[in-house]
């Protein structure tokens, strides 16, 4: 029993014409086209309106307007350039200001936070290899990108928080 197709939207009318189907989904897109009355006049305004855009004579561009948007793209480019710049420093700073701290606190204050985080990564890789059906799930949902960003983000707050002053209790 064949399903029946739903009518055509605006995209794929327009799809079809543009030829940007791959074939079954074009014979099926035709077919349909050619049985329902609403989809052909919707595909056959698409291709008027096509046959009528073809047809309007291509405006002159003003004079510059090369060197304009030339000009425009070099700009974002530059300023792309300096705010990429400026985001590596800024990494380097929050980096060196770790290595210092971690430097400046021993062993003691980070070796055993660094091992606890560890072992909690190990359970988190076991817990994956169990999901193993989940992981391409996870990936979609960016998962390697949080990833990343909590083991460069740990480490620095852990850090900072070994930094900060203990609060002072009051006896009573």
């Amino acid at each position: 029993m064949t399903v029946p197709r739903a009518h055509l939207s605006d995209e794929e009318a327009q799809r079809l014409l543009e030829g940007l189907f791959d074939e079954g989904e074009a014979a099926s897109c035709a077919t349909h086209a050619a049985e329902c009355p609403e989809c052909a006049e919707l595909v056959e305004s698409y291709r008027a309106l096509s046959r009528r855009l073809e047809a309007m004579p291509l405006p002159d561009l003003p004079a510059g307007f090369t060197a304009a948007v030339l000009r425009a793209v070099g700009e974002r480019e530059r300023a792309l350039s300096r705010e990429r710049s400026s985001a590596a420093l800024v990494s380097l700073g929050a980096a060196g200001a770790l290595l210092l701290a971690l430097v400046l606190g021993g062993n003691g204050a980070w070796v055993p936070h660094a091992a606890r985080m560890a072992q909690e990564l190990a359970a988190l890789a076991g817990a994956l290899r169990l999901g193993a059906d989940l992981v391409p799930a996870l990936f979609a949902l960016r998962l390697p990108v949080a990833v990343l960003s909590a083991l460069f983000a740990l480490p620095l707050l852990l850090a900072l928080f070994r930094l900060m002053a203990s609060p002072r209790t009051e006896s009573s």
